[in-house]
């Protein structure tokens, strides 16, 4: 080998070690402070919502049904109509009912009037047995007769009660405002007790029915229902405001860990169809001191969630409360303070009582709801 190349190999072997050295800081340097962004923590008050598919359902519905036998003589609506409550829907031939009805009457008068001479008797015999004129045998007879023909006259009235009932009830009407469905019957039908004749369905108010998670309800309503704010948006985006959430179910499901609720809302204009699927927005109840965190800046431990702050330019953690997410916020309810600087990247590098380099301030999310 000549001298040339022998010395080009030390030379570009003593760079290459004069490089490794400057690889590694010197023993006991500190690391350079970790540069982070932060956000500003601004309490406010917050009203959590969410928004999930609901049913419109009547709030009643029944099937009209014959009470008494006959030929169905009319029909006084036409399929589909609106009802008010009150109104006639079908007639049942009267005329045999009202025969009843007479018969039943006459044969209550009559009673009444044997009641009436029975009565006289038993008085007249009352007087004789007080002058000695008459047995008590006889007077206890007479006595014994008005009391049996008093019962004979309830029988009787009964009896006609019960024929004008049956003649009221040829007059079929509905029992509630509504729209009617289809009828099964048509006139000339003979028609017998507890036949199904047309279906009333309520149009308002409508029940909106809706479930929530577990979760989404205890954010929503931890103190309980009132003042519980639901809005109904229909397939066209027009938004029924006038919703009234009224009932709460007492259990959870088991198979969906699921809440069902339910809101009232008028439908006078009959806007909403029984099964017709709606959007159903709910909002909770206001809470106050509420931040709200971007959801990367949260980090999970075995005791619970947490995150970290800037405090005399170093990294500390911060247990916190979470309410709920939504979007890519948290709604932190415990463990921060007014104007606190929350870290939002770099948490890997990150330890408790880490240095750290602010780069820039992000303000906290605006308009509490």
């Amino acid at each position: 080998m000549s001298l040339r190349p022998a010395l080009l190999v030390l030379a570009i072997t003593a760079v290459l070690i004069s490089g490794c050295d400057n690889a590694h800081p010197p023993a006991g340097r500190a690391p350079a402070p970790a540069p982070v962004h932060t956000q500003t923590v601004q309490l406010q008050d917050y009203r959590p919502a969410a928004t999930v598919i609901g049913k419109a359902v009547a709030s009643a519905q029944v099937d009209i049904k014959a009470k008494t036998t006959g030929l169905l003589e009319a029909k006084h609506f036409a399929d589909g109509n609106a009802v008010e409550q009150g109104q006639i829907l079908f007639t049942v031939e009267q005329t045999g009912l009202d025969l009843s009805l007479k018969k039943a009457e006459a044969q209550f008068q009559n009673a009444r009037a044997s009641l009436d001479q029975l009565t006289r008797e038993e008085r007249r015999q009352a007087n004789l047995l007080a002058s000695n004129a008459a047995s008590k045998q006889a007077h206890d007879d007479a006595l014994s007769a008005r009391l049996v023909q008093q019962e004979a006259v309830k029988a009787a009235l009964a009896a006609r009660d019960l024929a004008r009932k049956e003649l009221n009830d040829s007059l079929i009407k509905a029992p509630f405002t509504g729209r009617l469905g289809q009828a099964t019957v048509s006139v000339g039908d003979y028609l017998t007790p507890s036949q199904n004749l047309v279906t009333l369905t309520a149009i308002s108010p409508m029940w909106v029915t809706f479930s929530l998670s577990q979760t989404q309800f205890n954010s929503l309503f931890p103190l309980g229902l009132d003042n519980a704010l639901v809005k109904v948006i229909l397939e066209d985006g027009t938004v029924l405001e006038d919703a009234l959430l009224d009932y709460s179910a007492p259990d959870i499901d088991s198979d969906y860990g699921t809440v069902t609720l339910r809101a009232s809302l008028s439908n006078d204009d009959d806007r909403l169809k029984p099964g017709q699927y709606v959007q159903v927005s709910v909002s909770g109840v206001t809470q106050q001191g509420v931040s709200l965190i971007p959801l990367k800046a949260v980090q999970q431990s075995s005791t619970g969630a947490f995150v970290y702050v800037v405090e005399n330019a170093k990294a500390q953690t911060k247990p916190i409360q979470a309410m709920d997410w939504e979007a890519d916020q948290f709604q932190v309810t415990k463990g921060l303070e007014q104007d606190t600087p929350v870290i939002l990247d770099n948490l890997l590098k990150l330890y408790p009582g880490a240095d750290v380099k602010v780069i820039e301030d992000a303000p906290a999310t605006a308009g509490a709801k």
